[in-house]
């Protein structure tokens, strides 16, 4: 069950829209802090906001990654007709550093992502 789905069935259940005593201090379904349906509610929406940005974050790793493989196709063809060109050298050392962390970045997140499930 998705996180949107958990709310609307709290909301649903939760005695036609009215605490029940024993879980809420004031009566107050959804204006009570300490209401345990609104605590469960606002847990919910935390979680699906937590997972929308661990999406959002390795989405814009993945865009990196693969521009970092173009830079270093592009800098393996110029080697291949300029062998001695230290600079691309360099170039693709920096470009092959920033595709492993990026893709250490999306490993961790799909970790994260894996928890969260």
């Amino acid at each position: 069950m998705l996180e949107h789905e958990a709310i609307e069935k709290i909301k649903e259940k939760a005695c036609n829209n009215r605490c029940i005593p024993e879980l809420c201090n004031d009566g107050c379904m959804y204006g009570n802090e300490k209401c345990a349906f609104s605590m469960a509610i606002k847990a919910l929406e935390n979680q699906q906001d937590i997972k929308n940005a661990l999406h959002d974050k390795k989405k814009m790793c993945q865009n990196f990654v693969n521009r970092a493989y173009k830079q270093e196709q592009y800098a393996r063809n110029l080697l291949k007709d300029e062998p001695d060109r230290e600079d691309v050298k360099e170039d693709l050392n920096n470009v092959i550093k920033l595709q492993d962390r990026n893709n250490a970045l999306i490993e961790f997140i799909e970790n994260l992502e894996d928890i969260l499930n």
